[in-house]
């Protein structure tokens, strides 16, 4: 069976959707059709995760169609994508995703949940695939927070809501345990750096606009291949942020919510800046 060569861990809304643009787009990298594969959350964590079918099943099916608008439709694809659809019933399963890669080029997949996945499922994948290459995305976790928390209030169908109402869901949503741990990096890093060490690596988002030549060519040269092996615009906007307004007490109530995540990040951040 074929084994995974990176993992992307996240964080949510840091970036990683263009991350796995450019990447899907070089000629020797394969990710699979389907984005967020929860492999690793639904083997370790049924019951947290039980809605990880429907969201594989939700985007094989887009991935099928998207494919057979096609004038010339890969199979293959098609095949693959009804697969990942299929509930997991094997351990062999996820292995059985990478089959589907060219021998010659690396292969990796990419689920800002297992940013939050604990130290002990850590190891176990550590122990089964001890040569995984991991990347981290950062953001400023405010920012990071106001966005998944727009996400969420789209999700939950909350925009037609009256503003007050809005704005009591984002408070709460700001006081939510996941929310709050997706922009604790600290632990996130000392998680993974436990088991992983070098093969952790660590990127700002904002690098990712401001300099996204040099944040390609790092990743590239982190995962050995050709730093100019991709064929897109890395200026092109992938993903339009949710334009949702919250009120200033929302806002505040993230930055309590936020403090210690944001000390650590105005502490530690530059760092793991390009340059």
């Amino acid at each position: 069976m074929a084994k995974p060569d990176f993992l992307v861990i996240g964080a949510q809304k840091a970036g990683t959707t263009w991350l796995e643009y450019v990447l899907k787009n070089h000629r020797q990298v394969w990710t699979p059709p389907v984005k967020e594969l929860q492999y690793f959350n639904e083997l370790y964590d049924s019951k947290s995760y039980g809605w990880a079918q429907r969201h594989r099943t939700t985007h094989a099916i887009k991935a099928m169609r998207w494919e057979l608008e096609k004038k010339s439709p890969d199979l293959r694809k098609i095949e693959l994508c009804l697969k990942i659809a299929k509930k997991i019933t094997s351990n062999n399963w996820y292995e059985n995703i990478f089959e589907y890669s060219p021998e010659y080029k690396i292969k990796g997949e990419m689920t800002p949940e297992y940013s939050l996945i604990s130290p002990k499922n850590i190891e176990k994948i550590y122990t089964k695939y001890p040569h995984l290459k991991i990347i981290l995305v950062i953001r400023d976790p405010i920012e990071r927070a106001v966005s998944h928390i727009k996400m969420r209030i789209k999700q939950t169908e909350q925009l037609d809501h009256p503003q007050s109402e809005i704005d009591i869901f984002a408070k709460a949503c700001a006081n939510d345990w996941d929310v709050i741990e997706r922009g604790n990096y600290q632990k996130i890093i000392e998680n993974w750096g436990k088991y992983f060490g070098k093969n952790l690596k660590i990127y700002c988002s904002s690098d990712f606009k401001e300099n996204p030549k040099p944040s390609i060519s790092s990743i590239c040269q982190f995962l050995d291949i050709d730093p100019d092996g991709y064929n897109v615009d890395l200026e092109k906007s992938i993903h339009e942020g949710v334009k949702i307004s919250l009120g200033t007490s929302v806002l505040d109530e993230i930055e309590r919510a936020q403090e210690a995540n944001k000390i650590w990040f105005e502490n530690n951040a530059k760092e793991y800046l390009i340059s």
